[in-house]
């Protein structure tokens, strides 16, 4: 397993019992994903660090941008959030943000169920979704959904939380 957090990533192969530590002073690491069991990404303010070798070393990312979240969809595409959407299709050597999106919206998490259908979550209940990935998240109306919100869930394993996304349908 893998974490991340204020200037560190925590690798462990054990189940925990043992972590090997790895500092990024500087760089207050918030998110990571990874693309297969080799190759992952950490996002912090001070831009973003990649694995080819499952975690045990990592390197910037030169010309990559800072943000709260980011997901590997290939090799080479790299989408990053914070700030608005960035994103990638050289494995981070530049990185353009997304013009469909506004800077001044704050997104703390990205996902895509496959190649096309994406959901980037934010601020003030804020979703986007794309579902064409040449022109992801589009400014429309229909690409801002509402969120119904439930109670905070005390008891996590014994009650998972559930998520109504109005006109989609409901998440765990």
């Amino acid at each position: 397993g893998i974490a991340v957090g204020d200037g560190l990533i925590l690798r462990t192969t054990n189940g925990g019992a043992n972590w090997t530590v790895l500092t990024f002073p500087g760089n207050k690491l918030l998110d990571l994903h990874f693309l297969d069991a080799n190759i992952g990404i950490a996002v912090g303010a001070a831009g973003l660090l990649k694995t080819t070798d499952g975690g045990v070393s990592w390197s910037a990312v030169n010309g990559s941008v800072g943000g709260n979240t980011a997901y590997l969809l290939s090799a080479d595409t790299i989408f990053v959030g914070g700030s608005g959407i960035a994103e990638s299709v050289n494995g981070g050597a530049y990185f353009l943000p997304q013009p469909s999106v506004p800077g001044s919206e704050a997104f703390n998490d990205l996902g895509f169920f496959n190649g096309t259908v994406g959901y980037a979550v934010g601020e003030d209940g804020r979703v986007r979704r794309t579902s064409s990935f040449g022109d992801p998240f589009p400014l429309n109306d229909a690409s801002v959904l509402a969120i119904e919100q439930f109670p905070v869930n005390p008891c996590p394993d014994i009650f998972p939380v559930r998520v109504r996304v109005k006109n989609i349908g409901l998440y765990q």
